[in-house]
Order: C-alpha cells, then sequence, then structure tokens
C-alpha cells in the first residue's frame, strides 16, 4: 500500500488521540454540516458507500444505518490510530457492515467502479495533490454515481476558529506562518471556483456548491471545553506545537477571556460557514 501524503499521514496520526477525546466538541462544530452533506448524498437501502476522511467513525455509522444490511460502507482514513474510536462506535451501535481500511486516498486503488456514492464530513481538503485524489475517487464509484462532502469557507467568516486563533497571537507574540491558499489544511477548498476546477479536472460534472452561513450558539458553561478544543486545531494548533506548559496555559487563558468577552445571555455566539458539495462522476 502506497502513501504519498506522508506529512498529513504523520500530523493526523499525532492528532487521533487528543481528537478523539474532544469529539463531543468537534461533533458540535462539524456535526450539522455533516448531516446536511449526507441528506445530499441521500443514501439507501442496499447501497455501497466510501465514506473519506471517516475519522473516529460517526459518520460510518449513520451511512451503515442508512444503507442497511444489504448495504455496506467503506471508511477511508490515512491515520488508522483513528480506528481504535472508530471501532468503539461501530460495536456500540450494532452494526456489522463496515470495513476500516487504513489508506491515502491520493494513491491507494479504492476499486473500479466500487460504489454507489462517495461522502465525506471535512475530510477531503488535506490531500497534497487534490486532483490526484479527487480522480481516485472518481475512478471508485459507479457511473452516475454522487460525491457528496462538506469543508470550510475562509477563515475569516469562521469565527469559531478565528476568535481563538487571534486572541492567542495577541496573548504570544507570535504570528504562525499561514500555509498557501491550496496547501493541505482546513481551508484548502475555500474558494468554490478553484475547488470547481479540481472536481472538473478529476472528471466530475453537473458540480453544485451550496453555501451556508450560521452561528456556532455555546453556553458559558461550555467555554473551557471549547478553549481546550481551539488548542488542537489550526493556527492555535501550530503556535504550540513545541511550547511548554506555561505557554500552553497562557494561550488557553487568553482563549477564555475572548469567548467570554462575547458572552450575551450566557451564550457565546461564533459565525460558521461551511460550503456542501455534490458532484456527479
Amino acid at each position: 500500500m502506497e502513501f504519498v501524503n506522508t506529512e498529513q499521514a504523520a500530523y493526523w496520526a499525532g492528532r487521533a488521540k487528543s481528537w478523539s477525546a474532544q469529539e463531543a466538541v468537534h461533533d458540535r462544530v462539524i456535526g450539522p454540516a455533516g448531516r446536511m452533506a449526507m441528506e445530499r448524498l441521500d443514501p439507501r437501502p442496499g447501497q455501497v458507500l466510501v465514506d473519506l476522511g471517516c475519522g473516529t467513525g460517526q459518520t460510518t455509522v449513520e451511512l451503515a444505518r442508512r444503507v442497511g444490511p444489504g448495504g455496506q460502507v467503506v471508511g477511508v482514513d490515512i491515520a488508522a490510530a483513528m480506528f481504535e474510536r472508530a471501532r468503539q462506535h461501530l460495536g456500540d451501535a450494532g452494526v456489522g457492515n463496515v470495513e476500516l481500511v487504513h489508506a491515502d486516498v491520493q494513491s491507494t486503488n479504492l476499486g473500479q467502479g466500487r460504489f454507489d456514492g462517495a461522502y465525506s464530513r471535512f475530510g477531503v481538503m488535506f490531500f497534497s495533490d487534490p486532483v490526484a485524489a479527487f480522480s481516485n475517487v472518481h475512478a471508485s464509484l459507479k457511473s452516475g454515481a454522487a460525491l457528496s462532502f462538506a469543508c470550510w469557507q475562509p477563515l475569516q467568516a469562521n469565527d469559531w476558529m478565528s476568535v481563538p486563533a487571534q486572541a492567542a497571537i495577541a496573548v504570544l507574540d507570535v504570528v504562525p506562518e499561514m500555509p498557501a491558499p491550496d496547501a493541505p489544511g482546513p481551508f484548502a477548498l475555500a474558494e468554490p471556483e478553484a475547488m470547481r476546477r479540481v472536481l472538473d479536472a478529476a472528471g466530475f460534472c453537473d458540480i453544485d456548491i451550496a453555501f451556508h452561513d450560521d452561528f456556532l450558539m455555546a453556553p458559558e458553561t461550555g467555554i473551557s471545553e471549547m478553549a481546550d478544543a481551539a488548542l488542537q486545531v489550526g493556527a492555535v494548533q501550530r503556535m504550540l506545537e513545541n511550547a511548554d506548559p506555561k505557554t500552553v496555559e497562557l494561550a488557553r487563558q487568553a482563549i477564555v477571556d475572548a469567548l467570554e468577552s462575547r458572552l450575551v445571555n450566557a451564550e457565546v455566539a461564533l459565525s460558521r460557514a461551511f460550503l456542501l458539495v455534490r458532484a456527479v462522476a
């Protein structure tokens, strides 16, 4: 099995433990978008589907329920360490029609014309060669099958990530090096026309991109948990990668203070903006 996206493989392998620990918080942030993307895929009983970047398996379980015992779901992730938690979800849900595959979507043969649909909840923004990856997905789909996924709009439209980052930058007096717009990362597919060109080059047609903007509402009692989760993502995570515990706590307190400053009626409202993308093979 060949892995070419080695930097992301190492990154997500290192994140698996903390990602699993913060799973409930992450689900509050990305869960609604994932459900919308799944409705746009419209899974049917008996279908064979692939869950790209399945992570800890929450979406894989739901897809498996939708296709029923007569169908199958293949959950693919570049970090096998995520599968420990995924297997727990599968066991708790009592679903057996799932195969978990440790694979690099850019280079692993997923099968030719095997799937009735492909799905991803924020798992397709981390390819070092997105055309190669989406071409591979395209090859794995039956003719006329759909790809449906959610990805982020730009950082400035997402307070849930930018507010903690700005707070940490201010207190640490460090400006992290920002990746190139098309580099692997949360916002690699944030520019719709660039994404459309990638999907077109990969062989997809009938590309539909829907914008969704809302607010992530967090109770005052959840601020501490949100701050802990913020330390594990994006620019904040990069800034603190080699930091000592005192520096981490300094950044954490700055994030707590920033979130508390936005309290209205015991709630914090943070903008959340994502894209819902559907394309046909």
